[in-house]
């Protein structure tokens, strides 16, 4: 009969995850001293038998719960590290440092099951006592028990001394802003040694300030997929919702404390970062971000943002959304097309569908007649009588005179569509309101820190009681000051988008970049637009209703013919874009 040659394993452990890395000294030195007492002991330990429990503590028992020293136990337990086997390890204090009891518990349970504990830092061996190897049961609990105690009471006085100063660090950020964690700035942020400072870093920031003007645009998913392409660090949802909780982009240091073994939120240091986004951007993002989740849109997304209409496209027959698709005619041309929802889904098709290029043409078409009205109301007399006068267009049903409601109707959608170009003016007049709020504040701290260095400058300790009402008096009104001032700011913020264009080209020119058409989706779908589709096959007339939150403003037709673009310097888009869909 054979005698089973004992396998070797061995359990490493370093409690905090910068501690942890196969180059580092606490993993180097405890493998190192493991393998010579392994060899000593005429034991292998093949490299899979080491278990590398990274950032797990071993004072609260987390690591004998989750990690690897939980999948040691388990194997010992199914007998997969079986009886005679040796289980190395630095001391006993690497497998627990909690109480007393618990520890020992530990131990214990390990080595009923037959294994043989080795403790390299000693070359203490320990097992099950037996009159084979005459063990001294007594002695061996006893110095098991002298190890844990001293353990245990070293782990909580480590814990107790790193919160201590974890907790005057936060002090001093607080009182002073001094820097606490300078080896680990947030990306965006780099440490200054020579001025013990914090500074952006710009590089960093310009990436930064790239995610937030994307994220006004777009969702984090396709924000992330854009940044990352040429990104410094690989951006996760995880990393963004991070930048929106820390508030970091700020200046806020997002304080932490540990309670019942979990990290949980304490305060915001207010200024102990550099500021490296405004506030205004931060909170056009965010209330972007938020109106996307409440607002969900129709709509799913094209390559390249070739459809303009992805949230605001609406079929004029059945009220159902409009999908955009690429198809191919007979002669293999490929064509863009809008096309009712009902067509794809529903057993009664509407049968509205149409090219993609005459929506887009309705659109220029509404955007050279906003400019045409926006001339006109400059002019009074001019824009009155061209109201007043007789236009014919073709229709469904032929050509037809607009009646002087309808020319009114034109000018209205006009001037709503040039507000929303030009910006939102109650936006404007709450800047406005909020930049007389700025001057009131500073005009009231300033106030503050002079009768505060008055205060300073009493040496004897006796501050008159006419200062002091006057010092309480100024500190209630600056934060009353302050409290508007932030409310205002964010109520002045206009989440709805505008576009930069002073003509029917500066459109155009927009509309012929992947960013511009995103802009343009974007501006159509926050400033409530919607356009309702209805495509007559005989008479090839499209008309389209154009709404404003629901509300239909103005209803234009325009004679649908394969060149309809060319005025505006396009042929076929899906030839001109080249765009697989």
């Amino acid at each position: 009969m054979t005698t089973r040659t004992p396998a070797g394993y061995a359990y490493i452990r370093h409690s905090t995850k910068r501690q942890g890395g196969d180059d580092k000294d606490s993993v180097t030195r405890q493998k190192e001293s493991i393998r010579a007492l392994a060899e000593h002991h005429k034991v292998e330990i093949p490299d899979e038998n080491f278990f590398y429990e990274n950032g797990v503590s071993a004072y609260s028992g987390k690591n004998l719960t989750h990690g690897k020293l939980k999948d040691l136990i388990d194997q010992i337990a199914s007998l997969r590290i079986r009886p005679g086997d040796y289980v190395f390890v630095e001391s006993i204090d690497r497998l627990s440092r909690q109480r007393l009891l618990q520890a020992k518990e530990l131990v214990n349970g390990i080595l009923e099951k037959g294994i043989i504990l080795v403790t390299t830092i000693d070359n203490q061996r320990y097992e099950k006592a037996s009159d084979t190897n005459g063990i001294d049961d007594l002695s061996q609990d006893i110095l098991l028990s002298v190890i844990a105690k001293r353990a245990h009471e070293e782990s909580r006085t480590k814990s107790v001394r790193r919160l201590s100063a974890w907790t005057k660090a936060k002090n001093a950020a607080v009182e002073n802003q001094v820097p606490f964690n300078a080896k680990r700035p947030p990306f965006g942020v780099r440490y200054n040694e020579s001025t013990n400072r914090f500074e952006p870093h710009p590089e960093q920031v310009a990436e930064l300030t790239k995610i937030f003007e994307s994220l006004k645009l777009q969702g984090v998913t396709a924000t992330i997929k854009e940044i990352n392409k040429d990104s410094m660090v690989r951006w996760t949802n995880n990393r963004v919702k991070n930048i929106f909780e820390t508030k970091y982009p700020l200046g806020f240091m997002y304080s932490q404390v540990k309670k019942e073994g979990k990290m949980v939120f304490d305060k915001y240091i207010e200024n102990y970062y550099p500021q490296i986004i405004s506030y205004e951007l931060f909170e056009q993002a965010r209330q972007s971000m938020q109106s996307r989740r409440v607002h969900r849109r129709a709509g799913r997304a094209s390559q390249d943002n070739t459809n303009i209409f992805r949230h605001t496209a609406m079929c004029g027959i059945c009220n159902e959304s409009m999908f955009f698709a690429n198809h191919f005619g007979s002669t293999t041309k490929r064509y863009f097309y809008m096309s009712c929802r009902s067509n794809f889904e529903q057993e009664e098709k509407c049968g509205n569908r149409f090219r993609y290029d005459y929506a887009v043409a309705v659109l220029l078409h509404m955007i050279g007649s906003t400019f045409f009205w926006d001339y006109l109301s400059k002019k009074p007399a001019l824009f009155e009588a061209v109201k007043k006068s007789e236009f014919s267009v073709g229709t469904a049903n032929g050509t037809k005179i607009e009646t002087p409601e309808e020319m009114d109707n034109y000018a209205k959608i006009g001037k709503q569509f040039m507000r929303f170009l030009e910006g939102n003016n109650e936006s404007k007049s709450l800047n406005k309101e909020k930049i007389e709020k700025e001057i009131i504040f500073s005009r009231k701290k300033m106030t503050l820190e002079n009768l505060e260095k008055t205060v300073e400058s009493i040496t004897d300790g006796a501050v008159p009681a006419a200062i002091l009402k006057m010092l309480m008096k100024a500190e209630t009104e600056v934060a009353k000051a302050k409290e508007e001032l932030e409310i205002l700011t964010v109520n002045s913020i206009d989440t709805s988008a505008k576009l930069n264009v002073k003509s029917v080209e500066d459109f155009v020119s927009l509309f012929k970049t992947e960013h511009g058409r995103l802009e343009i989706i974007n501006f159509l779908a926050t400033n409530g637009l919607t356009f309702y589709f209805n495509f007559e096959k005989k008479t090839k007339m499209l008309e389209a209703k154009v709404a404003v939150n629901k509300e239909v403003m103005a209803t234009y037709n325009i004679k649908t013919e394969i060149d309809v673009l060319e005025q505006y310097g396009f042929g076929n888009l899906a030839e001109e874009f080249k765009t697989t869909i």
